[in-house]
């Protein structure tokens, strides 16, 4: 099965239905999430997008029960971050990317993600590892 790691955002344009004045960013989103309920995809999880999450207000819980009902199905794959993978991502810091999104790229990539799929292509160094940055609604 094809495993997908999702970008903080995109799960914000899910949980907060968000439109960029032309696109339905939150049905992107959702048509996403919709087809790994379908079993389409699994989607990789970070300690570290759990840290993201929370700094959004009231996100989190609605975050927990997506990933409760999403884990019901066994479609989540759940990796943490290790000084390993932090002393990686600052390493791609020295190539002019963010540590929060090289933190992603990274545990995308020691998980075997095939996409990792944000709204914020430029942030993410292009296929790292095995994984390719995609849009939602690209995959």
């Amino acid at each position: 099965m094809v495993r997908i790691y999702l970008d903080t955002c995109v799960y914000m344009d899910y949980l907060e239905d968000r439109c960029d004045n032309i696109r339905p960013l939150g049905e992107f989103a959702f048509q996403l999430l919709k087809r790994t309920f379908k079993c389409e995809f699994n989607i990789i999880v970070s300690d570290w997008l759990l840290t993201e999450m929370e700094k959004h207000e009231n996100a989190l819980p609605l975050f927990l029960e997506l990933l409760k009902r999403l884990g019901n199905t066994e479609k989540v794959i759940f990796v943490t971050k290790t000084e390993s993978t932090e002393k990686e991502a600052k390493e791609l810091c020295k190539q002019g990317f963010h540590l929060a999104d090289a933190l992603h790229a990274v545990l995308a990539g020691n998980a075997g993600a095939e996409y990792i799929v944000t709204r914020n292509i430029k942030d993410f160094p292009a296929n790292y590892g095995s994984a390719k940055v995609v849009f939602p609604e690209n995959i």
